[in-house]
Protein backbone atom coordinates (compact mmCIF):
# COMPACT_ATOMS: atom_id res chain seq x y z
CA UNK A 1 0.00 0.00 0.00
CA UNK A 2 1.14 3.55 -0.51
CA UNK A 3 2.22 5.43 2.86
CA UNK A 4 -0.14 8.23 2.89
CA UNK A 5 0.95 11.44 5.02
CA UNK A 6 0.36 15.30 5.45
CA UNK A 7 -0.71 16.41 1.74
CA UNK A 8 -1.98 13.28 1.01
CA UNK A 9 -5.71 12.92 -0.96
CA UNK A 10 -7.73 10.51 -2.15
CA UNK A 11 -10.04 7.08 -0.97
CA UNK A 12 -7.23 5.78 1.06
CA UNK A 13 -7.68 9.07 3.48
CA UNK A 14 -10.85 8.63 3.57
CA UNK A 15 -10.78 4.98 4.14
CA UNK A 16 -7.86 6.16 7.13
CA UNK A 17 -9.87 8.85 8.65
CA UNK A 18 -12.87 6.41 9.11
CA UNK A 19 -10.43 4.19 10.75
CA UNK A 20 -9.47 6.78 13.15
CA UNK A 21 -12.89 7.63 13.79
CA UNK A 22 -13.78 4.44 14.79
CA UNK A 23 -10.62 4.50 17.11
CA UNK A 24 -12.60 7.33 18.73
CA UNK A 25 -11.53 10.64 16.85
CA UNK A 26 -13.38 13.08 15.64
CA UNK A 27 -12.38 13.62 11.94
CA UNK A 28 -14.48 14.97 8.80
CA UNK A 29 -13.99 11.96 6.24
CA UNK A 30 -13.02 14.43 3.22
CA UNK A 31 -10.26 12.12 1.89
CA UNK A 32 -7.31 15.18 2.41
CA UNK A 33 -4.98 14.41 4.52
CA UNK A 34 -4.80 18.12 6.35
CA UNK A 35 -3.59 19.20 9.87
CA UNK A 36 -6.24 17.52 11.91
CA UNK A 37 -5.88 13.98 10.24
CA UNK A 38 -1.75 14.64 10.58
CA UNK A 39 -2.56 14.89 15.20
CA UNK A 40 -4.95 12.35 15.16
CA UNK A 41 -2.02 10.28 13.14
CA UNK A 42 0.53 11.27 15.55
CA UNK A 43 -1.70 10.99 19.10
CA UNK A 44 -2.38 7.70 17.64
CA UNK A 45 1.14 6.40 16.81
CA UNK A 46 1.89 7.52 20.53
CA UNK A 47 -0.58 6.05 22.64
CA UNK A 48 -0.15 2.46 20.37
CA UNK A 49 3.78 2.53 20.85
CA UNK A 50 4.08 3.30 17.33
CA UNK A 51 7.01 5.48 15.42
CA UNK A 52 5.07 8.67 15.74
CA UNK A 53 5.85 10.16 12.53
CA UNK A 54 2.58 11.57 11.24
CA UNK A 55 3.54 8.90 8.29
CA UNK A 56 0.73 6.18 7.44
CA UNK A 57 2.51 3.18 6.75
CA UNK A 58 2.41 -0.39 6.75
CA UNK A 59 2.47 -0.50 10.62
CA UNK A 60 0.02 1.92 11.69
CA UNK A 61 -2.34 0.82 9.14
CA UNK A 62 -2.25 -2.18 10.33
CA UNK A 63 -2.46 -1.44 13.98
CA UNK A 64 -5.64 0.38 12.38
CA UNK A 65 -7.35 -2.16 10.79
CA UNK A 66 -6.34 -4.54 13.91
CA UNK A 67 -7.99 -2.39 16.15
CA UNK A 68 -11.27 -2.19 14.26
CA UNK A 69 -11.20 -6.69 14.71
CA UNK A 70 -9.98 -6.97 11.34
CA UNK A 71 -12.50 -7.40 8.19
CA UNK A 72 -16.47 -8.18 9.15
CA UNK A 73 -18.85 -9.69 6.93
CA UNK A 74 -20.50 -7.15 4.45
CA UNK A 75 -23.58 -5.85 5.59
CA UNK A 76 -25.52 -3.52 3.50
CA UNK A 77 -26.90 -0.48 4.67
CA UNK A 78 -30.02 0.05 2.70
CA UNK A 79 -30.50 -3.85 3.16
CA UNK A 80 -33.41 -3.28 5.40
CA UNK A 81 -34.97 -0.81 3.03
CA UNK A 82 -34.56 -2.89 -0.01
CA UNK A 83 -35.96 -6.61 1.43
CA UNK A 84 -39.33 -4.11 2.76
CA UNK A 85 -39.75 -2.48 -1.21
CA UNK A 86 -39.10 -6.22 -2.24
CA UNK A 87 -41.78 -7.74 -0.15
CA UNK A 88 -44.36 -4.31 -1.10
CA UNK A 89 -43.78 -5.03 -4.66
CA UNK A 90 -43.82 -8.71 -4.99
CA UNK A 91 -47.24 -8.90 -2.78
CA UNK A 92 -48.79 -5.91 -4.27
CA UNK A 93 -52.25 -6.58 -5.50
CA UNK A 94 -54.19 -6.51 -8.94
CA UNK A 95 -55.32 -3.02 -10.07
CA UNK A 96 -58.92 -3.52 -9.64
CA UNK A 97 -61.53 -0.38 -9.36
CA UNK A 98 -64.47 -0.02 -7.17
CA UNK A 99 -65.87 3.55 -7.09
CA UNK A 100 -67.16 3.09 -3.97
CA UNK A 101 -64.01 3.12 -2.74
CA UNK A 102 -63.37 6.21 -4.80
CA UNK A 103 -63.50 9.50 -3.16
CA UNK A 104 -63.86 11.53 -6.39
CA UNK A 105 -66.65 9.38 -7.41
CA UNK A 106 -68.52 9.45 -4.57
CA UNK A 107 -67.67 13.53 -4.39
CA UNK A 108 -69.42 13.49 -8.18
CA UNK A 109 -72.32 11.12 -6.81
CA UNK A 110 -73.59 13.69 -4.64
CA UNK A 111 -73.43 16.32 -6.83
CA UNK A 112 -75.30 14.79 -10.11
CA UNK A 113 -77.71 13.00 -7.76
CA UNK A 114 -78.31 16.24 -6.01
CA UNK A 115 -78.59 17.66 -9.36
CA UNK A 116 -81.28 14.90 -10.85
CA UNK A 117 -83.38 15.37 -8.13
CA UNK A 118 -83.77 18.75 -8.47
CA UNK A 119 -84.03 18.33 -12.21
CA UNK A 120 -86.94 16.07 -11.60
CA UNK A 121 -88.58 18.45 -9.16
CA UNK A 122 -88.21 21.17 -11.34
CA UNK A 123 -90.36 19.05 -14.17
CA UNK A 124 -92.70 18.00 -12.55
CA UNK A 125 -93.55 21.57 -10.88
CA UNK A 126 -93.57 23.10 -14.02
CA UNK A 127 -95.61 20.56 -15.91
CA UNK A 128 -98.07 20.35 -12.86
CA UNK A 129 -98.25 24.77 -13.72
CA UNK A 130 -99.39 23.75 -16.88
CA UNK A 131 -102.21 21.24 -15.65
CA UNK A 132 -103.49 23.37 -13.38
CA UNK A 133 -101.81 21.41 -10.89
CA UNK A 134 -102.48 18.26 -11.60
CA UNK A 135 -99.86 15.68 -12.28
CA UNK A 136 -99.59 14.17 -16.08
CA UNK A 137 -97.95 11.23 -17.29
CA UNK A 138 -96.33 13.42 -20.08
CA UNK A 139 -94.78 15.45 -16.41
CA UNK A 140 -93.84 12.55 -14.89
CA UNK A 141 -92.22 11.05 -17.39
CA UNK A 142 -90.53 14.21 -18.73
CA UNK A 143 -89.08 14.33 -15.04
CA UNK A 144 -87.84 10.82 -14.71
CA UNK A 145 -85.82 11.65 -18.27
CA UNK A 146 -84.76 14.84 -16.91
CA UNK A 147 -83.80 12.37 -13.82
CA UNK A 148 -81.65 10.11 -15.94
CA UNK A 149 -79.93 12.84 -18.16
CA UNK A 150 -78.29 13.47 -14.84
CA UNK A 151 -77.41 10.01 -13.80
CA UNK A 152 -76.04 9.20 -17.09
CA UNK A 153 -73.84 12.11 -16.77
CA UNK A 154 -71.97 10.38 -13.73
CA UNK A 155 -71.94 7.46 -15.37
CA UNK A 156 -70.14 9.25 -18.17
CA UNK A 157 -67.22 10.57 -16.02
CA UNK A 158 -66.84 7.24 -14.87
CA UNK A 159 -63.66 6.17 -17.33
CA UNK A 160 -62.11 9.28 -16.60
CA UNK A 161 -62.03 8.39 -12.85
CA UNK A 162 -61.14 4.60 -13.68
CA UNK A 163 -58.07 6.25 -16.10
CA UNK A 164 -56.99 8.55 -13.42
CA UNK A 165 -57.10 5.86 -10.84
CA UNK A 166 -55.42 3.59 -12.78
CA UNK A 167 -52.78 6.26 -13.33
CA UNK A 168 -52.01 6.35 -9.62
CA UNK A 169 -51.80 2.97 -9.25
CA UNK A 170 -48.94 2.71 -12.46
CA UNK A 171 -47.51 5.66 -10.95
CA UNK A 172 -46.73 4.13 -7.11
CA UNK A 173 -45.78 0.90 -9.16
CA UNK A 174 -43.15 3.52 -10.95
CA UNK A 175 -41.75 5.16 -7.91
CA UNK A 176 -41.50 1.64 -5.96
CA UNK A 177 -39.32 0.42 -8.69
CA UNK A 178 -37.42 3.75 -8.49
CA UNK A 179 -36.50 3.62 -4.91
CA UNK A 180 -35.57 0.00 -5.17
CA UNK A 181 -33.19 0.52 -8.23
CA UNK A 182 -31.42 3.70 -6.60
CA UNK A 183 -31.20 1.81 -3.61
CA UNK A 184 -29.55 -1.24 -5.28
CA UNK A 185 -27.07 1.50 -6.94
CA UNK A 186 -26.42 2.71 -3.61
CA UNK A 187 -26.08 -1.08 -2.30
CA UNK A 188 -23.56 -1.45 -4.95
CA UNK A 189 -21.21 1.56 -4.23
CA UNK A 190 -21.03 0.22 -0.48
CA UNK A 191 -19.98 -3.12 -1.31
CA UNK A 192 -17.55 -1.71 -3.76
CA UNK A 193 -16.34 0.64 -0.83
CA UNK A 194 -15.96 -2.71 1.51
CA UNK A 195 -14.08 -4.49 -1.43
CA UNK A 196 -11.72 -1.60 -1.58
CA UNK A 197 -11.42 -1.75 2.29
CA UNK A 198 -10.99 -5.64 2.14
CA UNK A 199 -7.88 -5.04 -0.08
CA UNK A 200 -5.98 -2.28 1.75
CA UNK A 201 -6.11 -4.60 4.94
CA UNK A 202 -4.78 -7.31 2.98
CA UNK A 203 -2.29 -5.08 1.68
CA UNK A 204 -1.65 -3.42 4.99
CA UNK A 205 -0.99 -7.29 6.49
CA UNK A 206 1.04 -8.22 3.79
CA UNK A 207 3.28 -5.06 3.95
CA UNK A 208 3.55 -5.52 7.80
CA UNK A 209 4.13 -9.14 6.90
CA UNK A 210 7.41 -7.93 4.54
CA UNK A 211 8.18 -5.03 6.95
CA UNK A 212 8.58 -7.74 10.36
CA UNK A 213 10.59 -10.08 7.90
CA UNK A 214 12.35 -7.23 6.30
CA UNK A 215 13.17 -6.25 10.25
CA UNK A 216 14.15 -9.99 11.58
CA UNK A 217 16.64 -10.25 8.88
CA UNK A 218 18.40 -7.08 9.29
CA UNK A 219 18.71 -7.73 13.08
CA UNK A 220 19.93 -11.21 12.58
CA UNK A 221 22.63 -9.89 9.48
CA UNK A 222 23.88 -6.79 12.50
CA UNK A 223 24.02 -9.86 14.81
CA UNK A 224 26.44 -12.23 12.60
CA UNK A 225 28.52 -9.36 11.63
CA UNK A 226 28.75 -8.64 15.06
CA UNK A 227 29.75 -11.94 15.91
CA UNK A 228 32.75 -11.75 13.08
CA UNK A 229 34.04 -8.67 14.30
CA UNK A 230 34.10 -9.97 17.84
CA UNK A 231 36.20 -12.87 16.25
CA UNK A 232 38.57 -11.20 14.19
CA UNK A 233 39.63 -8.77 17.27
CA UNK A 234 39.70 -12.27 19.28
CA UNK A 235 42.04 -13.44 16.61
CA UNK A 236 43.99 -10.34 16.11
CA UNK A 237 44.64 -10.73 20.47
CA UNK A 238 45.74 -14.11 20.16
CA UNK A 239 48.14 -13.47 17.21
CA UNK A 240 49.62 -9.83 19.02
CA UNK A 241 50.09 -12.15 22.20
CA UNK A 242 52.02 -14.99 20.16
Amino acid sequence: MTNLSYGSRGDEVASLQKQLNAAGYSLAVDGIYGAETAAAVRDYQSRNALQVDGVVGPQTMNSLFERGGGVAHYESPVGGRMATLYETMTNRPVFTYDPENDAVYRYYRRQYTTAAAQARDDTLGRTAALTGGYASTYGQSAAQQNYLNYINKLWGVLPTLYQQAYNRYRNEGNDLRAEYSALLAADKAAYQQYQDYVKQYQAAQKAAAAAAKTASKTTKTAKTAKAATASRRGGNAVAMTV
